[in-house]
Order: C-alpha cells, then structure tokens, then sequence
C-alpha cells in the first residue's frame, strides 16, 4: 500500500507486515490528496495548497524497485481547477474532481459546485 504525507509530500510504502518504509523520490509530493495505482504500474497523485505550500497538480511516479525510489514520468502542472482533490481511474479514463473544498476548509461557507476533468497523459517508459 501507499500514502502520501500531505504536509511534507513523502511517499510512503506500508508493508503487508505493517512496516512502513519512505520512498525516495526526485521531487516530494508536498500537498498529496488522492492517488490511484494504475494498471500499467505508474502512480498518479494529485497535489493541491489547501492546506499546505503545495501546488495544484497532477504527478504520474513510476517505481522501478518496488517502490523504494520513484522518479516523475509526467506532470501536468499548474492544473486547470484550482483544488483538485483526488482521481479516480474509470473504464473510459481517469478523472480528477475539484469539488471547492476551499470555502469547506477555510469555514467561509458551503459549495456545491465541482468539476470532474479527464486526466489524460502518455504512458511512461
């Protein structure tokens, strides 16, 4: 399993024995929210500055040790929603939501509004 560390945007590697492992990467992943392993072994990870110096983007890692290094195969920076959130892979592509969740977070009000955008971006080598 994988996380990421939203405040300082370490990988980390959870074990099936509970270990917990960080994995080095090329840039940190400072504001991580949603990640999706993908089927061609390449891990997306959307960042935001919610709530953290980070930066609204889309990052595609690929892992060539079993995820003790990452190294950044795309990145699709500066997103086109301000607060991108998390990506979900679909039959027909994946998709990243930007649901506002800055006026939630900083308690000026409530939102409905969202935008759900196709992440699209060729496979890494």
């Amino acid at each position: 399993m994988l996380a990421v560390r939203y405040d300082t945007g370490a990988l980390l590697k959870v074990a099936r024995d509970g270990r917990i492992s960080e994995v080095a990467l090329d840039r940190p992943l400072v504001g991580g929210d949603g990640m999706d392993l993908r089927p061609d072994g390449t891990l997306a990870v959307v960042t935001n500055a919610l709530g953290a110096p980070g930066e609204a983007a889309v990052s595609v890692l690929r892992s060539a040790d079993g995820w003790r290094t990452a190294r950044t195969a795309h990145r699709a920076a500066p997103w086109a929603d301000d607060e991108p959130t998390t990506i979900t892979r679909t039959p027909h592509g994946s998709y990243v939501v930007d649901g506002d969740l800055g006026t939630l977070v900083t308690g000026t009000g409530l939102s409905d509004r969202y935008s759900l955008r196709e992440f699209e971006h060729a496979p890494a080598r």
